[in-house]
């Protein structure tokens, strides 16, 4: 019939000949038309109860009945889905024709449906759908809190040294869709791996004040409503310092302390600082001065462990005066300080003089003392005399490097005569400064040597033994000489009669001539000449001889 949305028609045939006679009739066709669709099952059946959380299986077999076909031709399968829509209507894709099946691995959420939609034999399908739910699943732990708040001035895993007792709140913890936060358990101690059994159900822990220095870590593990427990995770790492750190012990530098030294620039490291378990040393606060209680400023200067002076002027008590500071600002109350330094880079002053100890003196001639015993005195200033290099010969401008340390000098054996022997000496204190140049301190001449007399003499009035009325004779000389001694002073003169009689040692003229007094008559003249140098030191005489003088005639 038209229209009909479910009927069943069958086409009968009998056949009939001319004389009327019919067959039984028989059945072709039976037309079976079903457009009613098929009623969705009544009765639901599943391994999880609705409405209940469950943590360790998240697969569910679920089964069906009062699925129906009014329309006759017979409910044939179903389409199923699973959904967190409640409402949610499956395609017309057949999946099963059971009564029953097992979901997949469901995610964590509390809105998990079971839908199903019925199909019949000729493809009529339900035009709504069964829905069964809602399935709690939550089989994974919750998510840890993302961060910590001290509620303080202290940053995560930073040193300060003003807040010591930190009173945490945090945030960021999740169970996403799961059975919900139940609470948290929550270490507070330096262990950066610690854990506990203390336990919060507050978004916060205040432990109180935390010791100085020292490093403290919050650790919490999430626990849900399903006792589902996240791994344990540090949350925040409290790091507290209001200690200052120690000074340093040590300085190893170049000069050393306490000697002298020239050079003006000390080098060194210092070594021996400490912060312990606090923030460490940032660097250091110095200053060089000749004071030795003296005290830096708060102001860093540097922050390695070089620590070398600028050019210090000349002094014997400088010191390096140090104090530590550590990573936040804690500085050390009072300072380290070494020294002293001394430091001399002004050349000494050769002595300028010497004393002989003999009757000598400097670059004079004398001819009492052939061997002295020298003595002097030393540059007193600055880091004062080590020693002298010094020269003792013949040679003005001599030098040597012979090297003594106290401020006299004896020389080996006695000096020759005659000579003139220089001491000479150089300088060098205790911080090895050289003076300038060679002084010399003492010129000792020595001459104990007669001269020699003339080797020329003669007269230029008279021969000798030749007879003359003339009673002055004039004579004169040369070649005379005292070597390298003191210099001729002159000569002592005297004529006599006598061939042997020596002049006295007073010099008598300087010149190179002289004419006799008026001698008397005779035959035996003699005229002799010492020659004498400038200490005194006379020569044996020389003879000219002999003259004849007749003034008066013979009778």
């Amino acid at each position: 019939p038209a229209g009909g949305s479910t009927f069943s028609y069958f086409l009968r045939v009998s056949v009939e000949d001319a004389v009327y006679n019919r067959s039984n009739a028989v059945t072709l066709f039976n037309l079976k038309y079903d457009g009613t669709p098929p009623s969705n099952p009544t009765g639901f059946n599943s391994s999880h109860s609705l409405s209940t959380w469950y943590n360790s299986d998240n697969t569910i077999d679920i089964s069906w009945t009062g699925a129906g076909d009014t329309g006759g031709s017979g409910v044939h399968g179903y389409s199923i889905l699973w959904h967190t829509t409640p409402d949610a209507l499956p395609d017309t894709v057949e999946d099963t024709t059971g009564l029953s099946t097992t979901s997949p691995s469901l995610s964590d959420s509390s809105s998990w449906y079971f839908h199903v939609r019925t199909r019949d034999n000729v493809g009529n399908w339900a035009s709504t759908a069964a829905h069964y739910g809602p399935f709690w699943i939550d089989t994974h732990a919750p998510s840890n809190p993302t961060s910590a708040n001290p509620n303080c001035t202290a940053a995560n895993n930073t040193w300060q040294r003003t807040c010591g007792d930190p009173n945490f709140t945090w945030s960021g913890a999740s169970d996403g869709p799961g059975s919900g936060i139940y609470g948290y358990y929550y270490y507070f101690w330096p262990d950066s791996g610690g854990t506990s059994s203390d336990f919060t159900t507050n978004a916060g822990y205040d432990p109180g004040a935390v010791p100085s220095p020292s490093t403290y870590y919050l650790r919490v593990a999430t626990i849900d409503n399903l006792s589902l427990i996240s791994a344990w995770t540090t949350l925040y790492t409290f790091k507290y310092d209001a200690s200052p750190p120690t000074n340093p012990s040590a300085y190893s530098s170049d000069p050393a302390e306490n000697i002298w030294t020239n050079d003006n620039t000390v080098t060194g490291s210092v070594s021996g600082y400490s912060d312990g378990a606090g923030s460490g040393v940032a660097g250091f606060s110095y200053i060089w001065s000749t004071y030795v209680g003296d005290a830096p400023d708060t102001t860093m200067d540097t922050s390695s462990a070089a620590i070398n002076s600028p050019a210090l002027a000349d002094g014997a008590s400088w010191y390096l005066h140090v104090r530590s500071v550590d990573a936040v600002g804690n500085w050390t109350a009072t300072a380290a300080h070494f020294g002293p330094y001394k430091i001399d880079t002004t050349a000494p002053v050769n002595p300028t003089s010497a004393n002989p100890g003999c009757a000598a003196s400097s670059d004079v001639w004398q001819k009492t003392c052939s061997q002295p015993a020298f003595s002097w005195t030393g540059d007193g200033s600055g880091s004062g005399i080590n020693g002298y290099y010094y020269y003792w010969g013949g040679d003005p401008a001599g030098t040597s490097g012979t090297y003594i340390t106290s401020s006299s000098f004896t020389p080996p054996s006695a000096v020759s005569s005659p000579s003139v022997n220089y001491l000479r000496l150089r300088s060098k204190d205790n911080a090895g400064n050289m003076a300038a140049g060679w002084t010399t301190v003492f010129i000792l001449r020595y001459d104990a040597s007669p001269p020699s007399n003339p080797t020329a003499l003669g007269s230029t009035s008279h021969s000798l033994s030749a007879w003359s009325t003339d009673n002055t004779v004039d004579v004169e000389w040369s070649g005379a000489s005292d070597g390298a001694g003191s210099g001729l002073a002159g000569y002592s003169i005297l004529w006599s009669t006598t061939a042997d009689t020596l002049p006295d040692a007073s010099v008598d003229t300087s010149a190179l001539s002289s004419t006799s007094t008026i001698l008397a008559d005779g035959n035996g003249w003699y005229f002799h000449l010492r020659t004498c140098d400038m200490l005194g030191n006379c020569a044996a005489a020389t003879v000219h001889r002999p003259y004849l003088l007749g003034f008066h005639l013979p009778a």
